[in-house]
């Protein structure tokens, strides 16, 4: 056999979020909670026969179906790789139920929501020691809401509840399932 082997030191950081509704000001939304019992970090050496990424893509799969069989439907997995000279994320649902908006590009930690309202923006955040993140979820606003701002560790993206709420309601009314 000619190919060569490597072994690589690598740190594993796992994450499980489970969903879970919560109000923020005038916004209901459903969000990612921490669950901590299920949360590892730990050493693994892993033979590289072939490129790095396909190994750690291959192992993140398998690790990713190990924690699938303790975690609640719908969880996020969160699994940091990193090594010498590398460093690799892999974010992603155990279950889609298919339902949800994209509330923000990636998961991230949410640091506060911002709500258009009657010509005023307001900011409102989670409660002191919550720690709370946005991906894919259900958001509900009060009708004289024009947009939320979603406001993350990783960035800010806004919503815009004309858009999201009013044109799900008329595919809803017509039978179309289609975006306007």
């Amino acid at each position: 056999m000619n190919e060569e082997q490597r072994q690589l030191i690598m740190v594993w950081s796992i994450r499980v979020l489970e969903p879970k509704l919560i109000s923020i000001g005038p916004v209901v939304l459903k969000c990612y909670v921490n669950k901590p019992e299920l949360e590892k970090i730990y050493e693994k050496t892993l033979s590289v026969k072939e490129n790095l990424f396909e190994t750690i893509s291959k192992e993140v799969i398998k690790t990713k179906k190990e924690i699938s069989k303790k975690a609640k439907s719908n969880s996020l997995i969160l699994i940091e790789v990193s090594g010498k000279g590398f460093a690799y994320k892999h974010g992603g649902k155990i279950e889609d139920a298919g339902e949800e908006k994209l509330l923000f590009p990636a998961p991230s930690k949410l640091i506060k929501i911002g709500v258009y309202q009657k010509g005023k923006l307001s900011w409102f955040k989670p409660k002191k020691g919550e720690e709370i993140y946005v991906y894919e979820g259900i958001i509900d606003v009060p009708e004289d809401v024009d947009f939320v701002v979603i406001d993350t560790d990783n960035g800010s993206h806004v919503l815009v509840v004309e858009k999201i709420m009013q044109s799900e309601e008329k595919n809803e009314e017509t039978g179309n399932s289609q975006k306007q």
